[in-house]
């Protein structure tokens, strides 16, 4: 789609448009140090985020289709079920250790997208497609439950979920966390929006499938229509943890001990600068609403309940 610096041209609606009706789901909750997700509070600091860890459901409004992106964490009890977990778990259950972050990490809520999906009439078996923005522990859940449903993940996510891409070996990652039979990654990107790699999912132009590099492999958003007449919501995932860096306001973290080890969230931070860039741009179109991983929303647009377009 043609675009400048300071103006997205998002894709026309046409007549009988389909769009998506576009929910919230409860994946857990946690706290974490403020430095380590803005770059501005200094490592000494006290200060935490108490953030969410959401999923979203997504349904049709013609097929009725339904599709979740990202599936939170799984719940505590079940991490000695899932080998996948393994090294997840060692790094959070094992012994406090210097340079181990997930002891800086305490849970605050036992949500799981799986529970939240009942709550709001949805049985896991109906859902038709998981996307998974990224493979990280707080964003691949537990597949299990959805048993019929194809798994999406961008293109990079295969060198990870191979282990030929060395952020395999990061406790953090969970590579193998999607059944590989029922897994697709996305390698035809056929257009673009706002200078990202986009793919249309079900070809209708409903749901776009954004390529956001930076954060981790393989890292995907979706751009959703949730009107027949020109609204959208952008649910980015991961590309910024906290609303303040998409808005320019502050930087994200990127800490140097002294000794050449940098901490940074993302494993490009050029690459992860340059695609939060391309999606404030976007994120600043007539009628479009954003939505990250890690922000809290109202109850009421939780499964059963929606996002509501905007006008």
């Amino acid at each position: 789609m043609p675009s400048s610096e300071n103006h997205i041209a998002l894709p026309p609606h046409v007549a009988n448009q389909a769009y998506m009706d576009v929910s919230a789901l409860d994946g857990g909750r946690l706290s974490c140090p403020a430095w380590t997700i803005i770059g501005d509070v200094p490592k000494t600091s006290n200060e935490r985020f108490n953030i969410p860890l959401l999923g979203f459901h997504l349904r049709h409004s013609v097929s009725g289709k339904r599709v979740v992106y990202d599936l939170g964490m799984p719940r505590l009890e079940d991490l000695p079920k899932l080998p996948e977990f393994e090294a997840f778990a060692k790094g959070l259950l094992g012994n406090k250790s210097e340079g181990n972050l997930l002891k800086l990490i305490s849970y605050e809520g036992h949500g799981c997208v799986e529970d939240s999906l009942r709550k709001g009439w949805v049985q896991p078996e109906e859902v038709d497609v998981v996307v998974i923005s990224h493979l990280h522990w707080d964003h691949v859940g537990d597949a299990r439950p959805f048993t019929k449903a194809e798994f999406v993940l961008g293109a990079e996510a295969k060198g990870i979920m191979t282990g030929e891409d060395p952020h395999t070996q990061s406790p953090v990652v969970v590579p193998t966390s999607a059944p590989t039979e029922r897994t697709r990654f996305i390698v035809n990107w056929e257009t673009s929006i706002g200078g990202l790699k986009a793919h249309d999912f079900f070809g209708d132009g409903s749901m776009y499938v954004l390529d956001i590099p930076g954060h981790l492999k393989g890292n995907v958003a979706i751009l959703v229509r949730t009107s027949s007449d020109g609204s959208w919501i952008l649910l980015i995932g991961d590309a910024v943890h906290h609303m303040s860096i998409l808005h320019g306001e502050r930087g994200f973290a990127h800490h140097d001990d002294g000794h050449g080890n940098i901490f940074c969230i993302h494993v490009d931070p050029d690459m992860a600068r340059e695609t939060i860039r391309k999606l404030k741009v976007l994120a600043d179109a007539p009628r479009v609403q954003v939505q990250i991983a890690h922000e809290d929303v109202d109850k009421e647009v939780h499964l059963p309940g929606k996002f509501e377009p905007l006008a």
